[in-house]
């Protein structure tokens, strides 16, 4: 490729600024990245891609049509910008030590999907940091325990909620408000008189 700013065939993490973490991201640029000079960025800004966050998440083969480069730079350029998305703790290093990776599990929360027997398998109820999917034919369920889980989630963490909000994404548009509201004073109905059973 005849760019001259990508010369180097694997670039590197420019470390001018990784050291310096502020409790909000940093506002890094694809420039940022060794290797890709105002040339290759204005290349990948008409493809699209105008952060950082954006080529670490690219396809190495999308990106070498996008660019007009070799698989291998752009699989090196994606590597360094997920490096210096890494090394500016945007997101996780790819490798933990045990005792990080322990810390983590401590600090998880689980969310009681308010079904005994679903929790037991579960473990104890949907880890937090953690994508959970729900799968099954129409009508087996799947919305009621996502409904289910925004009331229990905004319950106390002593009563298996998370003491939080909740953000609902509806892809399909079957969110019905009316019956979500219904589902909540019943769950707080039966837990409030599971808790006078229990005394």
């Amino acid at each position: 490729m005849a760019d001259s700013d990508t010369e180097e065939s694997s670039p590197v993490v420019n470390q001018n600024n990784t050291n310096e973490i502020s409790e909000t991201s940093p506002d890094l640029e694809i420039q940022d990245i060794q290797g890709i000079g105002p040339t290759t960025a204005k290349k990948l800004k008409e493809a699209g891609i105008v952060s950082v966050m954006d080529l670490a998440v690219t396809s190495a083969d999308e990106l070498a049509v996008d660019i007009n480069a070799s698989k291998e730079s752009a699989a090196a350029f994606i590597m360094a910008a997920q490096k210096l998305l890494r090394d500016s703790r945007i997101i996780e290093k790819e490798f933990l030590t045990a005792d990080l990776a322990l810390e983590k599990r401590k600090s998880m929360l689980r969310c009681s999907t308010g079904s005994k027997a679903l929790d037991e398998l579960l473990l104890g109820g949907i880890e937090t940091q953690a994508v959970t999917e729900f799968y099954g034919e129409f009508g087996s369920g799947k919305s009621q325990i996502c409904h289910t889980l925004c009331a229990t989630a905004r319950q106390p963490i002593e009563s298996g909620g998370m003491d939080s909000g909740v953000i609902y994404i509806d892809t399909e548009g079957t969110f019905r408000p009316d019956s979500k509201s219904q589902r909540t004073r019943s769950h707080t109905r039966i837990k409030e008189c599971c808790s006078m059973q229990d005394l």
